[in-house]
């Protein structure tokens, strides 16, 4: 018959693992959104630098801004993620406490039956991250305005319709 402090223990356990569990889904899921937004407003800066059909020295405070939302948006990525990586730990500490308390600890197998059908199935994905690729979208945010501005400084445009 289990112990009741055991019981106590493993419910504690549980219950501090599915906290952390969702609070590494709620920081992907506001960077995400924060992504997702970017996206959509240098769309539209871009949208609105380009509706006269020219890119001149006029056009530098909208590319301007798409410079600093990339940068933004790059820093606050890499902030979630450091905030996702300490929900995750904490998560895997509490989870790998609980499987310590059950016989055999069945979860720790699972787990790295798991993690080694993936690697094996997807050799080359498995070692990028995705954080990678989520900053790597902001910094194109960046790098176009950076452009950008380059070219409504030294190589104005005027698209003369036909």
């Amino acid at each position: 018959m289990p112990d009741q402090h055991d019981s106590t223990l493993r419910d504690a356990h549980w219950k501090m693992y599915s906290e952390n569990s969702i609070q590494a889904r709620h920081h992907e899921t506001q960077r995400a959104a924060v992504a997702s937004t970017f996206i959509g407003i240098s769309g539209a800066v871009i949208a609105f630098m380009t509706s006269d059909k020219t890119l001149s020295p006029l056009d530098l405070p909208p590319a301007l801004l798409l410079v600093l939302l990339g940068m933004f948006g790059a820093v606050f990525s890499a902030k979630q993620y450091e905030r996702i990586q300490l929900h995750t730990r904490r998560a895997r500490g509490y989870r790998d406490a609980y499987d310590a308390l059950l016989p055999g600890s069945p979860l720790r197998s699972i787990r790295r039956i798991a993690d080694d059908d993936n690697t094996r199935e997807f050799p080359k994905l498995s070692v990028l991250r995705l954080n990678q690729f989520w900053i790597a979208m902001n910094l194109a945010i960046s790098g176009l305005g950076v452009c950008l501005v380059i070219v409504a400084l030294f190589f104005p445009i005027r698209v003369i319709a036909p």
